[in-house]
């Protein structure tokens, strides 16, 4: 594959989960989100802290993401992200819903709270991913 199709490719993917977030999470229609792509298909940072009125996640089904920041969301429904594949999720200061959903996201290795913003009883059911606590 060319590297021109590769891009034109990668760009159609980004407009439609951009359409996608319009439509799933209207009114809320200015997003303000940063990301960075490597070569392909893979981001390297998806970031949509402090955005915090997000209806749904779903619109990043099949990507391929290294690093993930949900920092300061209202609610974030973990079941919205297990078609994606994350390898670093940063959830600190956000309300998380459906934790059991978290063994779900393929590539899992690391997440990032607030410390004391998980129980000692849901960091014992996420012993299988490193948990890093910050201040």
């Amino acid at each position: 594959m060319s590297r021109q199709l590769r891009i034109r490719g990668r760009e159609n993917h980004i407009d439609l989960m951009k359409e996608l977030f319009v439509t799933l999470n209207e009114p809320h229609t200015d997003w303000q989100w940063d990301f960075q792509t490597d070569d392909g298909a893979i981001f390297s940072h998806f970031s949509f802290s402090k955005q915090s009125t997000v209806n749904s996640f779903i619109g990043l089904a099949g990507c391929k993401i290294s690093s993930l920041d949900l920092s300061y969301i209202d609610n974030i429904y973990l079941s919205d992200l297990v078609f994606s594949f994350v390898k670093k999720l940063n959830v600190y200061g956000s309300k998380l819903h459906g934790l059991q959903n978290i063994k779900r996201i393929k590539g899992l290795e690391e997440i990032i709270v607030k410390k004391g913003q998980l129980t000692e009883e849901e960091k014992a059911k996420l012993s299988f991913v490193k948990i890093t606590e910050l201040d």
